[in-house]
């Protein structure tokens, strides 16, 4: 049996569980506690895994920053399991923050006691540890293709003749999703009026955005905000990004992986977004040019006016070379097999 522990029970977590259940023969089990408390979490944890230890062959940490104590203390605790933990967030940034750098050197302490780290979309290397033994790169996969390939043949070509192009931002929506900037720059764009541009935001929102929205109003006909409040399905994430032109995910202090570009790319989708971290890597894979270089409302504006003019912002060859990498299958298989 394969224990997958997981911080949220909804999203993607859910869609990485489904996949790692539906995708291995073994029986797997999802671990999921409700509490902020990362003691509580922590014992709770480890009496789960108590009970079914006789079954137990691996554990799975879905988010391997946010429960590295809980690693620490499944291998305490139980020496002979197997621990897989899935690292999100870029460490090979050097402008890392104290906090960061700590938990760079505990995570690196931990490979010492035989701990396999899921480096999410980027390469091992001695930036995080002089050990890169249990280190593996690991592709971050396509999710919504997940429940919705079927529906894939539903995208429609729009005429040229109608000006209209429809943004998407979507996941949980926070001060880093830089909504506030983003809206300063559709409202600049917005004195071009051959062009109508709507933005959709899709996705619960924390309390500063919840306030900043409830008191926007576009002052612009040619510009809407549509917001959708609230966690949505699969289904629903899929046909927001269906009706989408471009995708967006210019975030602020984000250094990992973005399951929202990979998923953009699988539908053909143009994508703006700031490269740095993994995204630079991204950028650099789809052979994407004119992003944005800083995060401001000219430097946004400029790469917008650009990227709405292209037909295609990648060729089919890198795409579907850049989902290849990214495929269920392979997933699972590095997971399980150690596959680089």
């Amino acid at each position: 049996m394969h224990i997958v522990i997981t911080p949220s029970a909804h999203g993607h977590f859910l869609n990485y569980f489904q996949l790692i259940r539906d995708r291995t023969i073994d029986e797997v089990e999802l671990s999921y506690i409700d509490s902020r408390s990362q003691t509580y979490r922590l014992l709770k944890t480890i009496q789960y895994i108590y009970t079914k230890l006789s079954q137990v062959e691996s554990v799975i940490l879905l988010h391997g920053d946010h429960d590295i104590f809980i690693a620490l203390a499944i291998k305490i605790c139980f020496r002979k399991i197997n621990i897989k933990s899935i690292i999100y967030y870029s460490y090979q940034n050097k402008n890392l923050n104290f906090i960061q750098k700590l938990k760079a050197r505990f995570i690196c302490g931990l490979s010492y006691l035989d701990i396999k780290f899921y480096l999410l979309e980027y390469n091992p290397g001695k930036h995080i540890c002089q050990n890169t033994t249990n280190f593996i790169k690991l592709h971050d996969p396509v999710l919504t293709m997940y429940k919705a390939q079927h529906n894939k043949h539903k995208l429609v070509q729009k005429s040229n003749a109608i000006k209209q192009v429809n943004y998407l931002i979507s996941g949980y929506i926070d001060d880093r999703k830089n909504i506030p900037l983003i809206i300063s720059v559709f409202e600049k764009l917005s004195h071009d009026k051959t062009i109508n541009r709507k933005l959709i935001i899709l996705g619960n929102q924390s309390k500063s955005v919840q306030q900043f929205l409830s008191n926007y109003v576009s002052v612009h006909y040619n510009f809407q905000v549509k917001i959708i409040q609230g966690r949505y399905s699969d289904e629903e994430l899929e046909q927001n990004i269906i009706e989408s032109d471009i995708i967006l995910a210019i975030y602020q202090h984000h250094y990992g992986s973005s399951g929202m570009i990979i998923n953009a790319i699988y539908y053909s989708k143009k994508v703006i977004f700031f490269p740095v971290g993994v995204l630079y890597n991204f950028a650099l894979e789809l052979n994407i040019t004119n992003l944005p270089q800083s995060l401001d409302v000219i430097s946004i504006s400029n790469s917008i006016k650009i990227i709405e003019s292209m037909k295609r912002q990648y060729s089919m060859k890198i795409q579907q070379k850049f989902l290849d990498k990214r495929s269920q299958s392979e997933f699972v298989q590095t997971l399980f097999l150690g596959i680089k």
